[in-house]
């Protein structure tokens, strides 16, 4: 059994879904699977990722939306740690490796994401990754503490296991919560 998932929600990603894999591919740590949860695509997305072996395997699902399928995914997993990519971002190499290193030196840590880099058409900016003293306080004064979006989180399963999964009825798009993209 691979020491974390790293799951991929996709819908009609057939532009994207290769980098994104690839990215995860290229990693410096190697104890991984990669579970693309094809979300009722219409594209070629699912062909894409089938045409990957091991430890690439794409599983299909009805269209449910993307915390629907980042909670398939979750759930068709074992591994002790989850990572979450989305299927137009990409991960630098180091990425799996030094987020495995600071849970595997920090057991009471459930979560820890990183910084990100954003680019395109001619712009670029990057998010910090913020630590805070008190992290209750900063989810009441910011709502979300995670950088960027969830391709930036790795978390233990027994987290999830305490917390639940994503919610179905958050989008990050209509009121601003943390929940799919």
């Amino acid at each position: 059994m691979p020491k974390v998932t790293v799951i991929i929600p996709a819908f009609n990603s057939e532009r994207f879904i290769r980098s994104a894999i690839d990215s995860v591919l290229g990693q410096t740590y190697r104890d991984f699977e990669i579970v693309v949860v094809d979300d009722g695509s219409d594209d070629g997305t699912a062909e894409i990722a089938e045409s990957y072996h091991d430890p690439v395997r794409c599983i299909r699902k009805a269209k449910g939306g993307t915390s629907s399928a980042r909670n398939f995914g979750i759930l068709d997993s074992t591994s002790e740690y989850i990572a979450f990519l989305d299927s137009d971002d990409l991960w630098l190499p180091h990425k799996l490796e030094r987020q495995i290193a600071v849970l595997e030196a920090n057991p009471d840590i459930g979560l820890c994401y990183v910084a990100i880099e954003q680019f395109g058409e001619g712009a670029y900016s990057r998010v910090e990754a913020d630590e805070y003293p008190d992290y209750c306080e900063a989810l009441l004064l910011y709502s979300c503490i995670v950088t960027g979006s969830c391709s930036s989180v790795m978390m233990r399963r027994n987290l999830i296991e305490k917390i639940g999964v994503f919610d179905t009825n958050l989008t990050n798009l209509k009121t601003g919560n943390f929940g799919s993209g």
